[in-house]
């Protein structure tokens, strides 16, 4: 990757609070991981959100540091969303892909910062952190690719993310519930309320989006109950595990003061990672995925494999 001013990379963070956890750069102050509107509006702030270590924390308690440009445009992008999640899933909808990216983005980014700050205290002074390669380069990408919510970034004939909103009804989730989830590993966001459903798949330059377009032609125009949309859930978090790249991004950074940042997508065939983008399906597996996904109606991996050919679904039910 090209130096770009005013950039510091993941690589290069101590993760002990002296960094804002998106550009690097000296923060200013804090600024909340689940933002307080999210929070106070389904009355988060003191109920427990699981951490990777097994620790858990208050959602209104978890908080990172920001740099002020950051912060102004965290700040902005933050009311865009909140006023089009008052209107529900033609809200949403009306959002940009692009804005509905950096807001996942950033939620996802803040929950990483905080774990590797509090996994920092507990490590010895001046030792790193154990974190594989492979997670380090696809959250120092998605860092990159998330500099385009407080700079001109162009990305080059390339879209980095696959993300879809649907319609959920009514009577089948309560418009005062509110999930979410998401998988580190694979970058996959997903979240339920006021009468939508979001799932982003962060860092896969459309693939999940081409991957799963047989499924997404099926529901395309329809509502979708709360079991049908945790099965689509399903699908994309174990498409994406399936997932086998790492995209690669050359950066030109700007010459002259207000060009934009250019990023620029390597073929994901390219060099020695040939054949397909995808592992193999195995139901199996996919079973597993969809057991705990299906976990609110107590159905059974073993009722979900009774056809080992064809595993139970209520997308495609007749």
């Amino acid at each position: 990757m090209r130096k770009i001013p005013g950039f510091k990379a993941l690589d290069q963070f101590s993760f002990n609070g002296g960094e804002c956890f998106l550009s690097g750069l000296p923060p200013s102050g804090q600024v909340p991981v689940f933002p307080d509107w999210l929070v106070d509006r389904y009355g988060l702030r003191d109920k427990t959100f699981g951490l990777l270590d097994e620790r858990v924390a208050s959602y209104g308690g978890l908080r990172v540091p920001c740099h002020a440009v950051v912060k102004k445009a965290s700040d902005l992008l933050e009311e865009q969303v909140r006023e089009a999640f008052e209107k529900g899933y033609a809200g949403l909808k009306s959002l940009s892909e692009h804005e509905l990216f950096l807001w996942a983005g950033k939620l996802v980014m803040a929950l990483v910062y905080r774990e590797f700050e509090t996994a920092a205290a507990l490590q010895p002074a001046g030792t790193p952190l154990d974190v594989s390669p492979v997670l380090l380069a696809k959250l120092s990408n998605l860092q990159l690719l998330m500099q385009s919510l407080f700079r001109p970034v162009e990305f080059e004939n390339f879209t980095p993310w696959s993300l879809l909103v649907v319609e959920l009804e009514d009577e089948a989730f309560p418009k005062d519930d509110f999930r979410y989830q998401d998988e580190v590993n694979t970058l996959i966001f997903s979240m339920e309320g006021n009468g939508a459903g979001v799932i982003a798949c962060l860092q896969d330059n459309g693939e999940n989006l081409r991957y799963n377009r047989q499924l997404l032609q099926a529901i395309q125009g329809k509502k979708l109950q709360r079991i049908q949309f945790a099965e689509l859930c399903a699908r994309f978090y174990y498409s994406g595990y399936l997932f086998n790249r790492v995209p690669q991004y050359l950066t030109y950074p700007p010459r002259n003061a207000g060009e934009p940042l250019a990023i620029e997508s390597m073929p994901l065939q390219s060099g020695a990672a040939t054949g397909s983008i995808f592992d193999n399906w195995d139901n199996k597996v996919y079973a597993q995925v969809l057991e705990t996904f299906w976990k609110p109606w107590n159905i059974s991996r073993f009722e979900i494999l009774k056809d080992p050919q064809k595993p139970l679904s209520y997308l495609f039910a007749e």
